[in-house]
């Protein structure tokens, strides 16, 4: 199982390191369209929570390791992308935040794991502030 996991989140990370350019017949250089997963993850990525635990994550490791992400896809009894960001160990994925982003809108949201809900950032945040 840990095997699976590792392998798939080196897949993940491999496909969203790559330049994701083409070229087509003519010779010219084509754009590949972003996916929806490609747009959920950049939402994520841009936040600051992520942005810190992948300072953490990075330091902790002595800069060999970077924050990891399980992403779920939207079902058709739920139009949103999960996505699970922490630390891949050897033998276990830490997920530090679990972000809930809407596969049309974009937004984000998290699950407050303490509350048992899923929230708006910004009341997150409130929340984390009064913890």
């Amino acid at each position: 199982m840990k095997h699976l996991l590792f392998s798939l989140i080196v897949i993940v990370s491999f496909l969203f390191s790559c330049n994701h350019t083409s070229t087509n017949n003519n010779n010219e250089l084509d754009t590949i369209e972003e996916t929806a997963e490609d747009k959920a993850l950049k939402a994520v990525e841009n936040l600051p929570e992520f942005k810190e635990a992948n300072v953490q994550i990075n330091a902790m490791t002595n800069g060999k390791q970077s924050i990891s992400c399980i992403i779920d896809a939207p079902t058709e009894d739920d139009p949103n992308f999960y996505i699970q960001a922490g630390y891949n160990q050897e033998s276990w994925f830490e997920p530090y935040y679990i972000f809930v982003v809407n596969a049309e809108t974009f937004t984000v949201s998290i699950e407050d794991v303490i509350e048992g809900d899923v929230v708006s950032l910004d009341l997150w945040r409130k929340r984390e502030e009064q913890r």
